[in-house]
């Protein structure tokens, strides 16, 4: 037998014993990888005895996922735990959040899966600006109003749930998954490589979703303008009122049910798209450049729909 065929059978005995083992260990756990992370974790609170002090918060988060709730003090609720070192200090008005995390395999485990039951609370009492940076970020903020929030990071989860905001949203990440419900601002901007964004029941000046694959879902929302573009984009929207809305990409997939629109524009390299605009078709000027494309009409308003494309599969009717 020769020495290459020994050692592929010598590997895969290896992996399969290996994968036995691993069945093994994993069923005498009741398959719960949250107790395959050995980290101890000790519970801390840091409160600011006068709110006044604050007039911003600043973050920045490595491992752990941080909830922000309003309440009646400045107040830190978080975790120490082997591999990341805690400091929360007050600089010139700042509320200063910082998680420096080191991983080590060897007295922590190879998996920190148990991060996620263990959630900083950031209590805030009134509307402060907030930012936060780091690796990866996964932030929750519900039923609250406070001034701006700006996020920059690698991997970015954020949730926002009832929430009044009255500055702006700025995100930038590489990875970034996104889902406001029930929320008011005058402008979100998101820029990430991979970005999903969900709108539901919102209220936003302004939308801005910038990506190289980017997911847009647009329900029951009132949006004065929105910019959608990404070289993959998919966009769907579902009762949503928009005033001037632009979406294009390379690769567009265009979905519009019940729209309401003042000014439209689409464009695509390779465009499918099903538009569905909420009101009088001889209202809107129906401006086209490309081939298979819905015929080119004169509008008795200034309300515009622009359609460009290379390949074209579209379809636009009035309701």
């Amino acid at each position: 037998m020769k020495i290459k065929t020994k050692l592929c059978i010598a590997a895969a005995v290896l992996v399969s014993a290996g994968l036995l083992l691993f069945v093994i260990g994993m069923s005498l756990l009741g398959w719960d990888f949250k107790r395959l992370d050995i980290s101890k974790y000790t519970a801390k609170s840091f409160i600011v005895e006068n709110a006044d002090d604050v007039k911003s918060v600043e973050v920045s988060m490595s491992s752990f996922p941080l909830d922000i709730v309003s309440g009646d003090a400045f107040k830190l609720d978080y975790y120490e735990a082997a591999g990341c070192d805690i400091f929360v200090l007050i600089d010139d008005g700042t509320l200063k959040i910082v998680e420096k995390y080191k991983y080590q395999p060897f007295d922590t485990g190879f998996f920190n899966i148990g991060r996620g039951d263990h959630r900083y609370v950031l209590t805030v009492p009134h509307a402060t600006d907030v930012s936060v940076v780091g690796v990866n970020c996964d932030i929750s903020v519900k039923d609250m109003r406070f001034g701006s929030l700006r996020i920059d990071s690698t991997n970015v989860d954020l949730t926002l749930d009832n929430v009044e905001i009255t500055g702006d949203i700025y995100l930038k990440a590489q990875n970034a998954n996104v889902c406001l419900t029930d929320v008011v601002t005058t402008s979100i901007e998101a820029f990430a490589t991979n970005l999903d964004v969900e709108i539901y029941g919102c209220e936003l000046g302004e939308a801005l979703a910038d990506g190289t694959n980017a997911d847009v879902t647009v329900n029951d929302s009132q949006i004065g303008e929105a910019t959608f573009r990404a070289t993959n984009l998919n966009v769907e929207a579902n009762r949503a009122s928009i005033g001037k809305c632009s979406a294009s990409g390379t690769n567009a997939d265009i979905e519009l049910n019940t729209f309401t629109v003042e000014s439209l524009f689409v464009k695509g390299g390779n465009l499918d798209a099903y538009i569905e605009i909420a009101g009088i078709r001889s209202e809107y000027s129906v401006i086209t450049k490309g081939n298979d494309l819905p015929p080119v009409q004169i509008g008795s308003t200034e309300k515009t729909i622009t359609l460009e494309g290379g390949n074209n599969s579209v379809q636009l009717k009035f309701v």
